[in-house]
Protein backbone atom coordinates (compact mmCIF):
# COMPACT_ATOMS: atom_id res chain seq x y z
CA UNK A 1 0.00 0.00 0.00
CA UNK A 2 2.84 2.42 0.85
CA UNK A 3 4.54 1.87 -2.51
CA UNK A 4 1.27 2.34 -4.41
CA UNK A 5 0.64 5.62 -2.57
CA UNK A 6 4.18 6.86 -3.27
CA UNK A 7 3.92 5.95 -6.98
CA UNK A 8 0.56 7.74 -7.24
CA UNK A 9 1.99 10.88 -5.60
CA UNK A 10 4.98 10.87 -7.95
CA UNK A 11 2.75 10.44 -11.03
CA UNK A 12 0.38 13.21 -9.94
CA UNK A 13 3.21 15.63 -9.22
CA UNK A 14 4.90 14.96 -12.55
CA UNK A 15 1.57 15.51 -14.33
CA UNK A 16 0.87 18.69 -12.36
CA UNK A 17 4.38 19.95 -13.02
CA UNK A 18 3.86 19.44 -16.75
CA UNK A 19 0.52 21.26 -16.74
CA UNK A 20 1.35 24.13 -14.39
CA UNK A 21 4.88 24.72 -15.60
CA UNK A 22 4.00 25.30 -19.27
CA UNK A 23 5.02 28.56 -20.88
CA UNK A 24 3.09 30.29 -23.67
CA UNK A 25 6.04 29.65 -25.95
CA UNK A 26 6.59 33.05 -27.57
CA UNK A 27 10.11 34.45 -27.78
CA UNK A 28 9.08 37.62 -25.94
CA UNK A 29 6.85 35.88 -23.39
CA UNK A 30 7.59 36.37 -19.70
CA UNK A 31 7.84 33.37 -17.40
CA UNK A 32 4.74 32.57 -15.39
CA UNK A 33 4.53 34.19 -11.97
CA UNK A 34 3.65 30.77 -10.51
CA UNK A 35 6.34 28.13 -10.14
CA UNK A 36 6.04 24.53 -8.99
CA UNK A 37 8.80 22.15 -7.92
CA UNK A 38 9.15 18.45 -7.18
CA UNK A 39 12.16 17.30 -5.16
CA UNK A 40 12.71 13.59 -4.55
CA UNK A 41 15.25 12.64 -1.91
CA UNK A 42 17.25 9.67 -0.67
CA UNK A 43 17.68 9.41 3.10
CA UNK A 44 20.98 7.71 4.00
CA UNK A 45 21.53 7.08 7.73
CA UNK A 46 25.09 7.33 9.05
CA UNK A 47 26.79 7.51 12.42
CA UNK A 48 24.63 6.36 15.33
CA UNK A 49 21.48 6.66 13.16
CA UNK A 50 22.70 3.75 11.00
CA UNK A 51 22.19 1.45 14.01
CA UNK A 52 18.46 2.23 13.97
CA UNK A 53 17.44 3.25 10.44
CA UNK A 54 17.69 1.75 6.94
CA UNK A 55 17.83 3.55 3.59
CA UNK A 56 14.75 5.76 3.18
CA UNK A 57 13.25 8.28 0.82
CA UNK A 58 11.36 11.55 0.64
CA UNK A 59 9.32 13.64 -1.76
CA UNK A 60 8.80 17.40 -1.40
CA UNK A 61 6.40 19.52 -3.43
CA UNK A 62 6.77 23.28 -3.42
CA UNK A 63 5.20 26.24 -5.10
CA UNK A 64 5.70 29.97 -5.26
CA UNK A 65 3.49 32.76 -6.57
CA UNK A 66 5.26 36.06 -7.27
CA UNK A 67 3.13 39.20 -6.83
CA UNK A 68 5.54 41.94 -7.90
CA UNK A 69 8.45 42.13 -10.32
CA UNK A 70 11.29 43.98 -8.57
CA UNK A 71 11.65 43.32 -5.69
CA UNK A 72 9.71 40.12 -6.15
CA UNK A 73 7.33 39.71 -3.20
CA UNK A 74 5.91 36.18 -3.17
CA UNK A 75 3.93 33.62 -1.24
CA UNK A 76 5.18 30.04 -0.99
CA UNK A 77 3.88 26.64 0.07
CA UNK A 78 5.32 23.20 0.58
CA UNK A 79 4.14 19.63 1.15
CA UNK A 80 6.41 16.76 2.08
CA UNK A 81 6.51 13.02 2.70
CA UNK A 82 9.39 11.12 4.26
CA UNK A 83 9.73 7.38 4.82
CA UNK A 84 12.38 6.19 7.30
CA UNK A 85 12.47 2.39 7.68
CA UNK A 86 13.72 1.12 11.03
CA UNK A 87 16.04 -1.91 11.38
CA UNK A 88 13.27 -3.79 13.26
CA UNK A 89 11.11 -4.10 10.07
CA UNK A 90 9.03 -1.09 11.02
CA UNK A 91 8.95 2.38 9.56
CA UNK A 92 8.45 6.01 10.48
CA UNK A 93 6.51 8.18 8.05
CA UNK A 94 6.43 11.96 8.30
CA UNK A 95 3.88 14.15 6.50
CA UNK A 96 4.52 17.89 6.48
CA UNK A 97 3.00 21.05 5.11
CA UNK A 98 3.86 24.71 5.30
CA UNK A 99 3.03 28.15 3.96
CA UNK A 100 4.88 31.43 4.02
CA UNK A 101 6.18 34.31 2.01
CA UNK A 102 9.24 36.27 1.11
CA UNK A 103 11.04 38.61 -1.20
CA UNK A 104 13.45 38.05 -4.09
CA UNK A 105 16.10 40.50 -5.29
CA UNK A 106 17.68 40.12 -8.75
CA UNK A 107 21.47 40.48 -8.38
CA UNK A 108 22.41 39.48 -11.95
CA UNK A 109 20.30 38.35 -14.95
CA UNK A 110 20.43 34.71 -13.76
CA UNK A 111 21.21 35.17 -10.06
CA UNK A 112 18.80 36.26 -7.35
CA UNK A 113 18.76 36.42 -3.57
CA UNK A 114 15.65 35.05 -1.81
CA UNK A 115 14.55 35.56 1.80
CA UNK A 116 11.67 33.30 2.86
CA UNK A 117 9.76 32.87 6.12
CA UNK A 118 7.62 29.73 6.45
CA UNK A 119 5.59 28.06 9.14
CA UNK A 120 3.91 24.72 9.07
CA UNK A 121 2.94 21.46 10.63
CA UNK A 122 4.20 17.90 10.52
CA UNK A 123 2.67 14.60 11.57
CA UNK A 124 4.67 11.45 12.26
CA UNK A 125 3.35 7.91 11.96
CA UNK A 126 5.03 4.74 13.13
CA UNK A 127 4.18 1.37 11.60
CA UNK A 128 3.81 -0.86 14.64
CA UNK A 129 2.47 -3.87 12.72
CA UNK A 130 5.81 -4.43 10.90
CA UNK A 131 6.49 -5.26 7.26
Amino acid sequence: MKRVLLVMVVCLTVAANGLLGQDSGGSDSRPSSFSFGVNPGLEIPFGESADYFKLGGSLDLSGKYVFTESPGWYTAFGLGYQLAPIQADKSVQILSGGIGGGVSFDLLPRLSLNATVMGGYFYGLMDTAGG
